[in-house]
């Protein structure tokens, strides 16, 4: 290294200054070069020595050398340091989840939120919590968490439901989850981050229910079904002229949590929207309103109730149909018949008996077709399984072309034979009683309330207060005294079914309004299947569900907001009567 800075070239540079160069020394000719080549040497160029390239040479090959030797270090040494490095070396996009919508009651009581766990952060997925309240589990419904990839990977973005309001208000619930791009340097740690777009929670749903009421009408159910045999139950609450559902529940309900923990399960039937039940005598009513409202009947025709009827064998006069009643009461008109619940007056008013010219199955049918029975239904998106009213085009199809018979349109007129309704479709058509006339639409949305629309049927205002008198004294001299309770005034029409080899089974109803001098609410209740022998109904339901609403929900009976039951309410076993299961 010292013999090439001893070149003339090297130390010419250190010891000499600048010489200036003249254009005409650049310019010169030839000719000029041949005769000054002497001066020109001396003054424009230096020639080069041998140990100058050599000097040249070492310092080209030294340099060579070290960038080769940096080459190798990185990519063969520590190559795969450096690869896995620079792997984190980029700009990656970060999902940040939005919060689902929170599901609350009419109350404002939280039914459904979201919770992050405790060592999360806002890039962690929440998890959705419901309330421990009983009864809610089929109209909440649940979600289903996104699926990870074979890698680890989100290749869902968000929470979907899967049943219930979480199902039906899906696109309304899910937010828009946010994104964020984060730079990383080759050592991994974070160089910068960069907002692209903030998280937006999903937009809050009010349901109409009252969540602590519907539980109260879940616990009724459940208590009955556990004491009396029944295999299960559902019932709804509603107000007779918005739709507004207050309760929609349905025994029993599955488990939620083991839902989302990957258990199928049992997913019980919802038998408030989906159940269908042969009604019995709660289609009694609109058979009266159709007898008042044609004209068959007026309010003071009386029909003889006895336990037996016969109807003549025209074919073999020896031979009478006899149809059996489940109890005579001797001369009744239509509002005894409503709150004592023959089935003569019913038989009469429905197909023609006694005098008394019936109005035949087309306008049975037509009736119940004007209060929403036997069309489809729905609570928002919660669509009702299609209820039947059975008529000769039914039981062609069904019984082998076979003839409607007069004893048929008997049957359709108690509501046995084919009929089939959900406790949804008597809510609704009981509403109308309730209300003179207009068919509600049912919701669960605060935002989702459709004005009513008039029954199809021109039916006198009177012919609706008849039956609702009829109504009001099942509960002071008829079938539904179980809920005659101090200071609550309801009117009720009560059911019982008949199903199962040889009868051995029965379903039992209770529908109604209250308070009876605004009728703002109606239920209807539904247990499902208990031996014939049981002696409790549907009604003990209610009086549970009214006793509760009288110390928790007095406004919903008209009564003032402080005023606490003094009533020793009597004990069941003491109360309840020597008679059948009522009719």
């Amino acid at each position: 290294m010292i013999r090439i800075f001893r070149t003339p070239l090297i130390r010419s540079f250190f010891k000499k200054k600048r010489q200036e160069i003249f254009p005409d020394e650049i310019l010169l000719d030839s000719s000029f070069l041949a005769s000054s080549q002497n001066s020109y040497n001396a003054s424009v160029e230096r020639p080069m020595g041998i140990s100058t390239l050599r000097g040249l040479r070492v310092i080209v090959s030294v340099v060579v050398c070290v960038y080769l030797f940096q080459v190798f270090r990185l990519q063969v040494v520590d190559g795969e340091e450096y690869v896995s490095k620079s792997s984190n070396n980029r700009v990656d996009s970060e999902r940040i989840w939005a919060e689902r919508g929170v599901i609350v009651d009419r109350n404002g009581k939280e039914l459904a939120w979201n919770a992050l766990p405790s060592t999360a952060d806002q890039t962690t997925l929440y998890e959705r919590e419901y309330t421990d309240l009983k009864g809610l589990s089929h109209i909440l419904g649940f979600v289903r968490y996104p699926k990870l990839d074979k890698n680890g990977y989100y290749y869902e973005d968000s929470l979907r439901g899967v049943s219930g309001v979480e199902s039906v208000y899906n696109d309304t619930l899910t937010g828009l989850n946010g994104e964020r791009i984060n730079e990383t340097s080759v050592y991994g740690s974070s160089v910068s981050q960069n907002l692209v777009r903030d998280a937006q929670q999903g937009k809050k749903l009010t349901l109409t229910i009252d969540a602590e009421l519907q539980s109260a009408l879940y616990t009724a159910i459940e208590n009955l079904s556990l004491k009396a045999g029944f295999e299960g139950g559902g019932g709804v609450i509603l107000d007779s002229y918005t739709g507004e559902i207050l309760a929609v529940t349905s025994y029993p309900e599955f488990d939620r949590k083991k839902l989302l923990e990957g258990d199928e399960g049992p997913v019980y039937l919802n038998r408030a929207t989906q159940g269908l039940y042969t009604p019995g005598s709660i289609v009694k009513p609109f058979i009266a309103l159709a007898g008042l409202a044609e004209g068959n009947i007026t309010p003071e025709t009386k029909v003889l109730s006895a336990r037996t009827i016969k109807i003549p064998n025209p074919y073999n006069p020896s031979n009478p149909t006899i149809f059996h009643d489940w109890k005579g009461f001797g001369m009744l008109n239509v509002r005894d018949a409503l709150s004592n619940s023959p089935n003569s007056f019913f038989f009469a008013t429905g197909g023609g008996y006694g005098g008394v010219k019936g109005v035949g199955i087309s306008k049975i049918e037509e009736y119940m077709n004007a209060f929403g029975i036997g069309k489809d239904v729905a609570i928002d998106g919660f669509i009702s399984a299609p209820s039947v009213v059975p008529n000769p085009g039914w039981k062609a199809k069904h019984f082998d072309g076979d003839d409607w018979r007069l004893g048929d349109t008997f049957l359709t007129s108690i509501g046995q034979y084919g009929f089939q309704v959900t406790p949804l479709h008597m809510a609704r058509a009981i509403a109308a009683i309730a209300n003179d006339g207009l068919l509600i639409n049912p919701t669960l949305s605060t935002d989702q309330t459709v004005a009513p629309e008039k029954v199809s049927k021109n039916i006198p205002l009177s012919a609706y207060q008849v039956v609702r008198e009829g109504m009001a004294g099942t509960i002071t001299a008829g079938t539904a005294k179980t809920l005659n309770i101090k200071d609550v005034s309801v009117s009720a029409k009560t059911g019982t079914a008949e199903i199962g080899k040889g009868k051995a089974f029965v379903n039992s109803w209770v529908v109604g309004f209250f308070p009876n001098n605004t009728r703002r609410y109606t239920f209807a209740v539904v247990m499902e299947k208990a031996p014939r022998a049981n002696m409790w109904g549907a009604t003990w339901v209610m009086r549970d569900t009214f006793i509760w609403m009288k110390e928790q929900r007095p406004l919903y009976l008209g009564l003032p907001a402080k005023v606490i039951a003094d009533e020793d309410v009597t004990s069941r076993e003491a109360s309840i009567s020597s008679e059948p299961l009522i009719r």
